[in-house]
């Protein structure tokens, strides 16, 4: 498949690898050109995130699309910038014409980020309807703690959700098939895969993602802060307890100094 075989309006997703993780972003694609597609910008709290910028420059992008039979296939290491086509700000990705055939993969993503959400577990068949927390979440499947102990093993549940993520309200039914269990803290861990994956769950997961990571960016600025306080503090410590020294040793000069006087004087 050429790059120039994706269609305008069909759905794609650039994958951001940022320190060896890979993070895939649903998209669609606006336009493309032999070598070239254009797609749509993305945003986050509001904001149109510019991947041109310098800031950027360590990340490396993929682009992941499908064929008429919705094959799979990827195109790695492509170029970015943005650019108004159009009349709209979008993402130009771009390779050399020795790159623009993609190469076909038969995986998906499957990077799974900790979450802790409450959700609610719906067996329609046996009308049984329970509270859950999801545990973790990729776009393959999803795990959930409960605490009752049901028969779910290849049964089609429906799994609810309603989360605020950055003033943006996310309601999404889940439907998937439970593969496994096991117990866990006291708990019972499901594991189950989807059945339909549809871009509100795709865009729902990559914004659990962008959550979690800015968690872990406040975090790290956090440990970071006090560590530099703890070194501030320790070195003003240091200093005082020189500053007390050197005194004390002048002092300790100053009283020789008057004793010898009295001694010379006598």
């Amino acid at each position: 498949m050429l790059l120039h075989d994706i269609s305008a309006g069909d759905e794609v997703r650039l994958e951001l690898i940022i320190n060896d993780t890979p993070y895939q972003i649903p998209t669609h694609a606006v336009d493309v050109a032999p070598g070239k597609v254009w797609i749509e910008v993305f945003r986050f709290e509001k904001q149109v995130i510019d991947l041109s910028d310098p800031k950027f420059y360590h990340i490396r992008y993929n682009l992941h699309g499908y064929d008429k039979a919705k094959l799979p296939y990827c195109w790695d290491d492509m170029e970015l910038s943005m650019e108004m086509h159009n009349g709209l700000s979008c993402y130009l990705l771009s390779c050399s014409p020795f790159k623009s055939a993609g190469r076909a993969e038969n995986k998906r993503m499957k990077d799974r980020v900790k979450v802790s959400v409450p959700a609610e577990l719906q067996w329609r068949q046996k009308n049984f309807n329970i509270p859950v927390t999801l545990y973790d979440i990729s776009d393959s499947g999803v795990a959930f703690l409960a605490n009752e102990d049901a028969p779910l093993i290849n049964e089609r549940i429906i799994v609810e959700i309603r989360e605020m993520i950055q003033e943006r309200k996310f309601w999404i039914k889940m439907e998937c098939v439970c593969v496994r269990k096991m117990p866990k803290d006291g708990n019972i861990l499901y594991g189950c895969k989807f059945q339909i994956i549809d871009q509100r769950l795709l865009e729902y997961i990559f914004a659990k993602h962008m959550q979690v990571r800015a968690a872990e960016v406040a975090e790290s600025r956090r440990l970071a802060e006090e560590e530099r306080l703890r070194l501030e503090a320790q070195q003003q410590q240091k200093e005082k307890e020189q500053k007390e020294k050197a005194q004390k040793e002048q002092e300790k000069d100053a009283q020789e100094q008057k004793e010898q006087a009295k001694k010379q004087q006598a």
